[in-house]
């Protein structure tokens, strides 16, 4: 499991999702559950 936090820009109106693999690495990657909440203000 991958857990990543991040504060966006009051003006965002999308995000973007990027991965990458080593380049010695060879067949597929699948991404099957990818959940995206907001957090409580500070």
């Amino acid at each position: 499991m991958v857990e990543l936090s991040f504060t966006a820009a009051s003006n965002a109106v999308a995000i973007g999702i990027y991965g990458s693999m080593s380049q010695t690495a060879n067949g597929y990657a699948w991404i099957d559950d990818l959940e995206l909440h907001e957090a409580a203000s500070p």
